[in-house]
């Protein structure tokens, strides 16, 4: 019996109630453009609250400035919005599945274990097989005919 894997460390994600994103507005590249007005940086951020409150998103922080140098000096304004998870509730019920029966399949595992334990099945066959196997790599390497065929 194989252990059984914990789909947590397989991808599944617990769900959230709250999804969330964080985004940027790309405002201006300073080599090029060299500086940025301030009416279009208040039209941008308008234009997205606009946008994200006609979708039902919250957008929970103030926005901040950001300035980067990878391919030149540019500056862009960063944000996070968010909205509620609809699917939340059919989420959650597949993930309490998958949970419960991994658990379950985890105790089957854990007392099979202990049995195991208590109980060691009969490893004389299995000795008699690896002395076997060990006596025809033994002659396969000497070159002569293997004593056990296998079969």
């Amino acid at each position: 019996m194989r252990k059984p894997q914990d789909p947590r460390h397989h991808g599944l994600k617990e769900p959230k109630k709250v999804m969330s994103v964080t985004t940027a507005i790309y405002l201006a590249d300073l080599d090029v453009d060299g500086k940025v007005s301030l009416q279009s940086v208040i039209g941008a951020w308008a234009k997205a609250v606009k946008d994200h409150e006609s979708q039902g998103h919250r957008i929970p922080e103030s926005p901040y400035f950001d300035s980067g140098s990878y391919y030149g000096r540019s500056i862009s304004l960063h944000y996070k919005y968010e909205w509620d998870n609809v699917n939340y509730l059919a989420e959650k019920a597949e993930y309490d599945e998958a949970i419960a029966t991994y658990e379950s399949e985890m105790a089957k595992f854990k007392a099979k274990e202990e049995e195991i334990k208590i109980n060691p099945p009969n490893l004389d066959q299995k000795i008699e097989r690896a002395k076997q196997r060990l006596a025809n790599l033994e002659a396969a390497k000497r070159g002569e005919p293997l004593p056990h065929p296998e079969g």
